[in-house]
């Protein structure tokens, strides 16, 4: 699944700039209404669930040798969208089906053996418990190695929470938080690292049963922080 889902985590290079405009529904995110995970987690079902009429998605297409690969063993959508309706796209959305077991998928997408994927080269829980309910929130820190050298690394300290949905989909979903006892921006800078903010990230899954697996939505929106080293 690592190979599967690798083009899409590296999507927010490609779409750093990129001006849209769009007049869905759903743009924007109440600050009031997701200060608690509950309201979080339901923003997240939102987006995740959102038609393309309501969130304004703009459906990506590549025509680079890497993504051409990714479409044919993956047979996924993936869409970008601007999340307030006018701005750069910072925002986007995989949907896919894989052929995996459900609890075994939902096993790698907590990643409680914190495995190094995707760039990581540092990921551990800092603090708070399972992220197994809106009252139990998980906290992990995380530092990705960014590529060619030009960019500092990032790291990030999140807040995860794990739910299902009113249509019996599972989900988790993180953003990040700031804590100076936990791990504090000055420790950031004195590793060379800058502090990204994830407004959020998180899967959902859907199990289709009968054998047909998985269906996996993927929904990233990420502010990288600042830009050359130094």
């Amino acid at each position: 699944l690592s190979q599967l889902t690798k083009p899409v985590h590296y999507l927010f290079n490609s779409v750093l700039g990129t001006h849209h405009r769009h007049e869905g529904t759903l743009r924007g995110m109440n600050e009031e209404q997701t200060k608690d995970r509950k309201g979080f987690a339901q923003h997240f079902l939102k987006v995740a669930n959102s038609s393309a009429e309501e969130g304004g998605w703009k459906l990506y297409v590549s025509n680079t040798q890497k993504w051409s690969q990714f479409m044919d063993y993956s047979n996924a959508t993936v869409e970008r969208r601007c999340s307030t309706g006018n701005g750069a796209i910072d925002e986007t959305r995989a949907v896919f089906v894989v052929k995996w077991d459900f609890e075994r998928l939902k096993s790698w997408v907590l990643n409680d053996s914190k495995d190094l994927r995707q760039g990581v080269v540092e990921n551990h829980e800092i603090g708070g418990g399972s992220g197994r309910s809106h009252h139990d929130k998980k906290i992990e820190y995380m530092a990705r190695k960014m590529k060619g050298g030009l960019y500092s690394d990032r790291d990030y300290l999140l807040e995860g929470v794990e739910g299902r949905g009113e249509s019996g989909e599972w989900y988790y979903c993180k953003r990040s938080i700031k804590s100076k006892k936990l791990y504090s921006y000055e420790q950031s800078r004195k590793l060379g690292r800058v502090r990204a903010k994830v407004v959020y990230e998180g899967w959902m899954l859907h199990d289709l049963g009968g054998g047909e697996g998985v269906r996996v939505t993927y929904v990233e929106n990420v502010d990288p922080g600042g830009l050359f080293k130094g």
